[in-house]
């Protein structure tokens, strides 16, 4: 989860998602399989963003996310890696699910160029941004 803090650039306290990830498990019995807990995590801290509320574990009045703006952003972007998540458990291809999970994941520039540019193609996508890149 730290991961996709950094990656997306939430401004948000790495406290703050440990503490989330923490309450999240304490509510729930893991599923021990990897799609499932990492899904319904993400939605759980999707929810805490959208709610505007993850509080301190030491200090209940203390909301961790007091004062934080964009919240909102950052519950769609984290609505988005779950969509791929989605998307991936219908797909048999496992270089695919995990360049598509990986890219999620990374916030990759090549997938969302891809996107942008309406390329199906991965490579493709990353050779223009090389290109790109090469003629700044």
């Amino acid at each position: 989860m730290k991961r996709i803090k950094d990656a997306y650039n939430f401004l948000v306290p790495s406290f703050a998602i440990e503490s989330a990830v923490v309450d999240y498990g304490r509510q729930i019995a893991w599923c021990n399989d990897l799609y499932s807990d990492i899904y319904g995590t993400i939605t759980y801290l999707t929810t805490c963003f959208r709610a505007g509320k993850i509080l301190d574990p030491f200090d209940k009045n203390n909301n961790l996310l007091a004062d934080i703006e964009n919240l909102a952003w950052y519950a769609d972007r984290l609505d988005k890696i779950n969509k791929v998540l989605i998307e991936c458990s219908t797909i048999d291809d496992q270089e695919t699910i995990y360049r598509k999970v990986r890219d999620a994941f990374e916030n990759s520039m090549s997938s969302t160029a891809s996107r942008i540019l309406g390329i199906d193609s991965q490579k493709t996508a990353e050779a223009i941004i090389k290109a790109l890149m090469e003629n700044r």
